[in-house]
């Protein structure tokens, strides 16, 4: 279920659209008929976002009237809920499917991992000359460069450890929010109990703000890959909406439903229990100071007339240790939504999420600051970020902005990205890896410095799971040989280099060879753009690739020759002018592949003196 953003249907299908093209219109059911009644309640429930009972209705309706507008509206119900196999399955009956249509099949081909198959189906829309589809070129270009380079998104994946919360259910647990050592979370679970509630007409809005506990107090257990494997499936009854009849069972057929056997969600404290605030959409946002909270909420009044639910952004103040009644902002829009406020500058700022008209398309992020009459200023569109697709769920940590996208490269569905707060940084980049997958990931929160929580459908339902961030680094190391005697060589600058974007090479490490000839130098895993530059005022100096790729513990690199200069070619090893300088001025040479010791020790021919002693001798006879 995509329940990062209830009000996708605004972006949706228009049901009125569909009908006065759709020519089963004409020949549908006559009014108070029963199949008349049952497209009417789907058509209602589709509106409301209750795309799980709409589907059902759809489904009955078009096998006595098929046609193009119900394959629409059922591949759309399937699509909102996640369903993508089923989705795919009417999306290719369509013989009008339209640009919208074709998207979403580039999505649903990237989120089955067939990352070839989306960029056919983008490579199809960005052929099409004019129209919707050219207005979306640069959207489309950046999807397909992140397919092809789907690899650069597991560069990082070592320095991330991921851990599955217990406070997560087989409902929905969304919007992670830390506030004051306490993590909040909206979830639409049973009080005390993991199973969701599925209310009749608005499943969909019927969420709590649920108290999870102290972050240092959190159960957790590492994540397994296999994890996503790890489903059972159960059979439930969906109820019937339809006009009784005498025959009428008053259940549709039985259906499968996913569930999360392995994991046990722990019971949660709701936060609000009365007022408006039970049922909040999307995330909660409490100012530094404690005084005052920000919220989405279903406006009161649908906007049109038309039955579509819109949000509005709303505050509540804290009296007595109590939320009063919230109350909406002016930054709301009329006609449109505005959703996910996150608070920063001290209260004085607001980022959030709106469809409103003058965006760059589909949801935009914008920005409001308070002014001093306590409302809030003209939001002005956050363009450096927004693409023709989805962006919400913004978060500033630091001087960073962190929102979820489905317009920038990434990995299918939506990813988190991270970028400068005040447009220093030339595009977003993508977190990767495990932080984001061919699945939604969004509403990051951060605990502390590189830790936090978010949120994720990866494994089936909603769940929050916790994340702490750091660099890893391994330990490639090898040995220099002298290629005219074979013998190591000692005092060989070893320098480590990195390719940058715009081609250059930058030094990030370096190592002078020790006595027995062997470099040791920290590395990233999972790059393939470093450089080994072997430099030595005796030997024609020597560049080397190196892949880190699949390394995750220390390893010895090949040994590596280096020629001599022409003008040392000619003198016999073991003279002064012939050795390479070591770090303290002593010149050692061993031959390659031995190992030479005595007590723990490696005792060398220094070789400026003239004669060695008797133990030296014996040790040099071992070699």
């Amino acid at each position: 279920m995509r329940s990062y953003i209830v009000v996708l249907v605004l972006t949706g299908i228009s049901l009125s659209a569909q009908a006065g093209t759709d020519s089963s219109a004409a020949n549908g059911p006559r009014k108070g008929t029963m199949y008349y009644t049952i497209k009417q309640q789907g058509d209602r429930l589709y509106k409301q976002g209750d795309y799980r009972h709409a589907v059902l209705h759809y489904k009955r309706y078009y096998k006595r009237y098929p046609g193009e507008e119900l394959l629409s509206l059922m591949s759309e119900c399937y699509w909102q809920m996640g369903y993508y196999d089923s989705a795919m399955s009417y999306m290719v009956k369509l013989q009008n499917g339209g640009v919208l249509v074709q998207e979403r099949m580039a999505e649903i081909e990237a989120r089955r991992g067939n990352y070839d198959g989306a960029i056919q189906q983008y490579g199809t829309l960005l052929s099409k000359a004019g129209g919707a589809a050219s207005d979306k070129k640069p959207t489309y270009d950046a999807r397909v460069a992140g397919f092809n380079k789907v690899s650069n998104m597991y560069r990082d994946s070592m320095d991330w450890n991921l851990s599955y919360l217990s406070l997560n259910s087989s409902a929905h647990e969304t919007a992670p929010y830390v506030y004051k050592g306490r993590l909040y979370v909206v979830s639409n679970r049973l009080n005390s109990e993991v199973f969701p509630i599925y209310k009749t007409m608005r499943p969909g809005q019927f969420h709590y703000v649920q108290q999870g506990g102290s972050v240092k107090d959190l159960t957790t257990r590492p994540i397994s890959y296999s994890d996503e494997q790890s489903f059972d499936y159960s059979l439930t009854h969906l109820p019937d909406l339809t006009v009784r009849t005498s025959n009428d069972s008053r259940t549709f057929l039985p259906r499968l439903r996913k569930r999360k056997l392995p994991f046990h969600g722990g019971s949660m404290t709701r936060l609000f229990e009365f007022g408006d605030l039970r049922e909040v959409v999307g995330n909660v946002h409490i100012s530094e100071d404690g005084s005052t909270l920000y919220y989405s909420r279903i406006k009161s009044k649908k906007d049109g007339g038309d039955g579509v639910q819109q949000l509005e952004i709303c505050s509540s103040r804290n009296r007595n240790g109590q939320w009063g009644r919230g109350e909406a902002l002016n930054l709301n829009a009329v006609g449109s939504s505005s959703f996910h406020p996150f608070v920063y500058n001290g209260g004085r700022s607001m980022l959030f999420v709106s469809d409103r008209q003058g965006g760059q398309g589909g949801l935009d992020i914008y920005q409001s600051d308070l002014q001093s009459d306590g409302r809030w200023s003209e939001p002005l569109n956050v363009s450096w970020v927004n693409t023709s697709s989805d962006e919400f769920y913004p978060v500033v940590f630091g001087e960073e902005l962190y929102f979820s996208s489905t317009g920038w490269s990434g990995l299918g569905g939506s990813d988190i990205f991270q970028t400068s707060l005040n447009k220093t940084q030339d595009e977003p980049r993508n977190l990767g890896y495990p932080i984001n997958s061919s699945r939604d990931d969004y509403g990051i929160s951060f605990s502390g410095k590189d830790k936090g929580y978010f949120a994720t459908n990866r494994y089936g339902s909603d769940d929050v799971l916790g994340f702490d961030f750091r660099k890893k680094y391994v330990v490639v190391g090898g040995s220099v040989i002298d290629g005219k005697s074979g013998l190591r060589v000692a005092g060989v600058e070893v320098l480590l280099e990195e390719e940058q974007p715009d081609g250059s090479w930058l030094a990030v490490d370096s190592f002078v060879t020790d006595y027995k000839g062997i470099y040791k130098l920290h590395v990233r895993p999972n790059r393939s753009n470093y450089r080994l530059t072997y430099r030595s005022k005796k030997h024609v100096m020597v560049k080397k690739q190196l892949d880190t790729y699949g390394i995750s513990v220390s390893r010895e690199e090949e040994n590596v020759l280096l020629e001599r200069n022409a003008e040392e070619s000619a003198e016999p090893l073991g003279q002064a002018s012939s050795a390479v300088e070591a770090n303290n001025n002593e010149t050692t040479a061993v031959r390659a592949g031995s190992s030479v010791g005595l007590s723990g020790q490696v005792l060398l021919h220094i070789f400026d003196k003239k004669e060695i002693d008797e133990q030296s001798k014996i040790i040099l006879n071992m070699v």
